[in-house]
């Protein structure tokens, strides 16, 4: 599970647009920030091992070839929820195009018994609003948990090249 996200937000650039003598800023791209996520880790460090599988996947440890992100299945859609204190989900928001840039190392100590918990940073082409009442994504596909996600994908992401997973959802 996680402990805590963040939600995008958006900058918008901007150009001068001259018109004879009059000139005036008008909007010309958007951009958007990575965003941070930490994630309890289970002791059989599933979530460690998922994203490093994920950042082997976008550009292999063993090669350091960089490949086609399309080709090399590299992205996926992150779904961040928030929750009122019912527990229901009351904004959502998908990260299209989403992958990994950072994975953090974890300190091990046994002086310290407290839960491991591992930061990823995410990089996204844009992000959606979902739609809380209906809560399915746009394409069809049901929100999941990071254990349901994490459960479903660790075989197919333990194989070299085998692409990134379809991204959890954080709670």
């Amino acid at each position: 599970s996680c402990e805590n996200a963040e939600l995008p937000g958006v900058e918008v650039s901007q150009i001068e647009l001259r018109h004879y003598s009059f000139t005036q800023r008008v909007p010309a791209k958007l951009s958007f920030a990575p965003i941070t996520v930490l994630f309890y880790c289970t002791g059989k460090m599933m979530e460690k091992r998922f994203f490093d599988t994920w950042a082997d996947n976008t550009i292999p440890f063993n090669t350091g070839l960089v490949e086609y992100p399309l080709d090399a299945g590299v992205y996926s859609t992150v779904t961040i929820n928030q929750f009122d204190l019912q527990g229901n989900i009351s904004y959502a928001v998908k990260l299209i195009d989403a992958y990994p840039i950072s994975v953090s190392p974890l300190i091990l100590n046994w002086a310290d018994d407290s839960v491991n918990k591992l930061q990823v940073v995410f990089a996204y082409k844009k992000w959606l609003t979902v739609d809380t009442q209906k809560m399915e994504i746009s394409d069809g596909q049901s929100s999941q948990t990071i254990e349901q996600t994490l459960i479903n994908n660790m075989n197919n992401t333990s194989k070299p090249n085998a692409g990134a997973p379809d991204v959890p959802t954080t709670r």
